[in-house]
């Protein structure tokens, strides 16, 4: 794999290292969505197989406990989908794919939106709230300066060397 490549200026440019630790870390998070699959899919095959726990019972209505395999199964279909995009953003990345760039800065406006909604659902606003919401913020906007930054966005411009 290289990590360097020519601009559209015929400047060589070489992958910033930031690239390279967000990569790294899109694949771990994959590798733990798919790990997370499993077990969705582990859980709904033991509730299928052996039923709802007596003790699920009265905590729900029987449809709902019924639905609950399938639910899980589903759930864990649409984890598998986030992981796969994981790794070909992680791939992306690492071969200097603008595309990649931009569906990771999606994902990451996303995340704050998501953030801030859930937190004014939450509807309690007390000091650990603040900063958990606080830190869903400040992560992805430092991640998204840094992929807006001109040397990084030089890289998803470049033409691999022949």
């Amino acid at each position: 794999m290289t990590n360097s490549g020519v601009s559209p200026y015929n400047r060589v440019c070489k992958r910033p290292i930031g690239v390279t630790i967000l990569a790294a870390l899109e694949i771990i998070w994959s590798v733990l969505l798919v790990i997370a699959a499993m077990g969705m899919f582990a859980a709904a095959g033991l509730l299928a197989i052996d039923g709802v726990p007596p003790e699920l019972m009265d905590m729900a209505s029987p449809d709902v406990l019924q639905s609950l395999p399938m639910t899980w199964a589903v759930m864990g279909i649409m984890i598998l989908v986030f992981a796969a995009i994981g790794f070909a953003i992680a791939w992306g990345l690492l071969k200097g794919r603008n595309w990649s760039r931009v569906l990771l800065m999606i994902f990451l406006i996303l995340s704050i939106i998501s953030s801030v909604l859930g937190a004014i659902m939450y509807g309690v606003m007390d000091t650990g709230t603040l900063m958990s919401l606080g830190i869903s913020i400040v992560i992805p906007v430092i991640i998204l300066w840094y992929l807006a930054l001109n040397h990084v966005s030089n890289w998803f411009h470049c033409r691999e060397l022949r």
